[in-house]
Protein backbone atom coordinates (compact mmCIF):
# COMPACT_ATOMS: atom_id res chain seq x y z
CA UNK A 1 0.00 0.00 0.00
CA UNK A 2 1.31 3.44 -0.91
CA UNK A 3 1.46 6.68 1.04
CA UNK A 4 -1.72 8.37 2.28
CA UNK A 5 -3.38 10.54 -0.35
CA UNK A 6 -5.08 13.92 -0.08
CA UNK A 7 -7.95 15.26 -2.17
CA UNK A 8 -7.65 18.50 -4.09
CA UNK A 9 -9.95 20.14 -1.51
CA UNK A 10 -7.68 19.01 1.34
CA UNK A 11 -4.58 20.32 -0.48
CA UNK A 12 -6.36 23.62 -1.11
CA UNK A 13 -7.19 23.91 2.60
CA UNK A 14 -3.62 23.17 3.66
CA UNK A 15 -2.14 25.67 1.19
CA UNK A 16 -4.95 28.18 1.68
CA UNK A 17 -5.63 28.28 -2.05
CA UNK A 18 -8.74 27.79 -4.12
CA UNK A 19 -9.35 24.38 -5.62
CA UNK A 20 -9.09 25.96 -9.08
CA UNK A 21 -5.56 27.16 -8.27
CA UNK A 22 -4.60 23.69 -7.03
CA UNK A 23 -5.92 22.12 -10.25
CA UNK A 24 -3.87 24.62 -12.29
CA UNK A 25 -0.75 23.81 -10.26
CA UNK A 26 -1.30 20.08 -10.76
CA UNK A 27 -1.75 20.49 -14.51
CA UNK A 28 1.39 22.69 -14.66
CA UNK A 29 3.38 20.03 -12.80
CA UNK A 30 4.02 22.23 -9.75
CA UNK A 31 2.10 19.88 -7.46
CA UNK A 32 2.71 16.19 -8.18
CA UNK A 33 -0.52 14.20 -8.30
CA UNK A 34 -2.00 10.95 -9.50
CA UNK A 35 -5.37 10.53 -11.14
CA UNK A 36 -7.55 7.81 -9.59
CA UNK A 37 -10.92 7.11 -11.19
CA UNK A 38 -10.90 10.57 -12.74
CA UNK A 39 -9.99 12.43 -9.54
CA UNK A 40 -6.60 13.86 -8.61
CA UNK A 41 -4.90 12.80 -5.39
CA UNK A 42 -1.71 14.20 -3.86
CA UNK A 43 0.55 12.04 -1.70
CA UNK A 44 1.17 13.34 1.83
CA UNK A 45 4.99 13.03 1.44
CA UNK A 46 4.79 15.23 -1.68
CA UNK A 47 2.83 17.84 0.27
CA UNK A 48 5.39 17.69 3.08
CA UNK A 49 8.19 18.33 0.56
CA UNK A 50 6.25 21.24 -0.96
CA UNK A 51 5.64 22.88 2.40
CA UNK A 52 8.94 22.03 4.15
CA UNK A 53 10.56 25.10 5.62
CA UNK A 54 7.63 27.40 4.90
CA UNK A 55 5.66 29.16 7.64
CA UNK A 56 2.61 27.12 8.55
CA UNK A 57 4.13 23.88 7.24
CA UNK A 58 3.09 22.17 10.47
CA UNK A 59 -0.50 22.35 9.11
CA UNK A 60 0.17 19.30 6.89
CA UNK A 61 -2.16 16.57 8.18
CA UNK A 62 -0.47 13.88 10.22
CA UNK A 63 -1.53 10.27 10.02
CA UNK A 64 -3.90 10.68 7.07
Amino acid sequence: MGPPLLTVAEVAGILRLSTATVYKAIRAGVIPAVRIVGQFRVAVPDMERLTAGHPGSERTPQGT
